[in-house]
């Protein structure tokens, strides 16, 4: 591999490490104001939760987003 190949692949494996462990769930809660998602429900901080306290656009947002 080249140089700039191995820089890529460090730098791509970098972001998704980094976008993977980003809780986007607890993210948009703060974001729309509405406290913390954990503290409903199940406890768990997942699109479930989200549709049960903030709906299936929120919810919807927040799959597409941990995938």
């Amino acid at each position: 591999m080249a140089k700039d190949s191995v820089e890529l692949l460090i730098t791509l494996f970098i972001a998704a490490y980094v976008a993977g462990s980003i809780n986007f769930s607890i993210l948009l809660f703060k974001i729309l104001g509405k406290g913390d998602p954990r503290k409903g429900f199940s406890g768990n901080a997942g699109a479930t939760n989200v549709y049960r306290q903030a709906g299936i656009f929120w919810a919807t947002v927040v799959l597409l987003l941990d995938m």
